[in-house]
């Protein structure tokens, strides 16, 4: 995932830096889709069953729903 966000920084940054507002369609399509797939492999790893149990249930706080 790591490598997929940088890359999606570079390539922003490089859009930037040619004056255009946004990254082209294709190499949006291309991240993203490398996204999806880093997110397909990152599902298959996880152990079968229920999601585990959160330590704290009660939700945000005000402090952290400001950040």
């Amino acid at each position: 995932m790591i490598g997929v966000l940088l890359a999606a920084k570079a390539a922003s940054e490089a859009a930037a830096d040619t004056g255009r507002a946004a990254v082209t369609p294709k190499t949006a399509a291309a991240i993203r889709r490398r996204y999806h797939d880093t997110l397909d492999v990152a599902f298959a790893l996880l152990p079968p069953g229920p999601p585990p149990t959160r330590r704290h249930r009660g939700g945000w706080r005000t402090g952290q729903r400001k950040a």
